[in-house]
């Protein structure tokens, strides 16, 4: 098994768009520990231009919600379509009854997805960006959301040839290792240690949420070894010490985000056997947006106000090398 650096990061915060991008530009080239594949969301403004590193690919939701950036060094990409561009509700006619069609037209707005295979490896699976909702919902209506994400993944999968694998990176905006709601799926969540500030921020603030940052992996195979055989992740931490700077004359750092990035290691073997249906990968491509102002400093709480993404995500740069 070879490994592959990852990162998790909500790029929202109090500080400036540039300050923002000067940093998670920083934190993602960091020397020796670049990683491979990153998930963001709440994309600050030029995130093309100053966030994206040279020789990466990415893919992104027609908003700020989410994108999922990845080096073509180590991965190969390949367009998702499959039901993206319809009605959510249509592809999940089953669900309908338990989760409700406004939760469910809710997801594509909020989720980034890509096709990868690891060039070493062969190993196809889902990369999967996601930007939980907050603002105005509560943790049951937060939980169908989430398993309507899994469930129509689970589709895309059987819709497209030779994946079963699925790795999340998302702002869940609920505590995934006590909250998730999904005791019923076969997802396995990432537990680490918070940093220094989130658990300050847990003691003090009462609607704080800990553990909403975070990787989750699952698949359609029905191996028994999952999640331990052809995908595992491990030595998942935050990396809160890069997240505020000094400010003279202050003991304390001015934060630059609001969320700690967390970082991780993912390991891939072989690709399960899987049993899909149609290999449906052609979608029209739309322009990755690359405006110059991002202003969205809010609280701590997410900015869930970004009504107008189109319900597909924007491929326009995810050719793989």
């Amino acid at each position: 098994m070879s490994g592959y650096s990852l990162m998790t990061v909500n790029m929202n915060g109090h500080t400036n768009a540039q300050e923002r991008r000067k940093l998670l530009s920083e934190i993602i080239r960091r020397e020796g520990k670049k990683s491979s594949l990153v998930f963001c969301q709440e994309l600050p403004g030029r995130f093309e231009r100053d966030v994206v590193p040279d020789n990466y690919d990415f893919v992104r939701t027609a908003g700020k919600h989410a994108a999922v950036m990845w080096s073509k060094q180590h991965f190969h990409s390949k367009k998702v379509d499959a039901g993206f561009k319809t009605k959510i509700s249509d592809t999940l006619p089953h669900t309908m009854n338990i989760i409700g069609d406004d939760i469910l037209s809710e997801i594509p707005a909020r989720t980034a997805v890509v096709m990868l295979t690891a060039i070493k490896e062969s190993c196809n699976f889902l990369a999967v960006s996601w930007h939980g909702p907050h603002s105005g919902w509560t943790l049951k209506r937060k939980q169908k959301a989430l398993k309507g994400l899994i469930l129509f993944l689970y589709e895309v999968c059987r819709r497209i040839e030779d994946v079963s694998l699925i790795i999340i990176g998302g702002d869940f905006n609920l505590n995934t290792l006590a909250e998730n709601g999904l005791e019923e799926l076969k997802v396995d969540f990432q537990p680490y240690g918070l940093s220094d500030r989130a658990t300050e921020r847990w003691k003090d603030r009462k609607n704080y949420i800990p553990y909403k940052d975070n990787f989750a992996i699952t698949t359609t195979s029905t191996s028994e070894d999952f999640p331990f055989g052809a995908m595992k992740l491990w030595a998942v931490e935050p990396l809160s010490a890069f997240v505020y700077v000094k400010e003279e004359g202050s003991e304390k750092g001015k934060d630059i985000l609001d969320h700690d990035p967390i970082v991780g290691f993912l390991q891939l073997g072989k690709t399960p056997s899987t049993a899909n249906s149609n290999n449906n990968d052609d979608g029209d491509d739309d322009d990755n947006d690359d405006d110059d102002e991002d202003e969205d400093n809010d609280d701590d709480d997410d900015d869930d106000d970004d009504d107008d993404c189109d319900s597909h995500i924007d491929n326009d740069n995810n050719q793989g090398a």
